[in-house]
């Protein structure tokens, strides 16, 4: 979550108020997501602290972090999933070759 958007929300007396972002457009619907434990902070390469201490918190967070747990059908189903995107990509890249081609011709 972006810095704008957390400092944005605010609990009080049970409801929830959002400061609305410039962007955000009357009858915008969000999805509001309480940070469990595990979550990780995601930043910028240059807003990561470098002191090995912040580095060994980093591994200790990323360490601390569940293995995917899948079924064979699952794994089957994401790897179906992984080839027909992969196909769709490759198509749309030689299209897109293509038309380049043909627009040079």
């Amino acid at each position: 979550m972006t810095e704008a958007l957390t400092n944005a929300v605010t609990v009080s007396q049970g409801e929830i108020t959002i400061r609305c972002l410039p962007e955000w457009t009357e009858g915008t619907r969000l999805q509001v997501i309480q940070p469990g434990p595990g979550v990780i902070e995601i930043r910028e390469d240059d807003e990561q602290p470098d002191s090995p201490e912040e580095i060994a918190r980093w591994i200790a967070e990323f360490q601390s972090i569940p293995p995917i747990e899948m079924t064979a059908a699952g794994e089957a189903a994401w790897n179906a999933d992984r080839k027909r995107r992969r196909e769709v990509e490759l198509q749309t890249f030689e299209n897109r070759i293509d038309s380049l081609i043909r627009d040079e011709s």
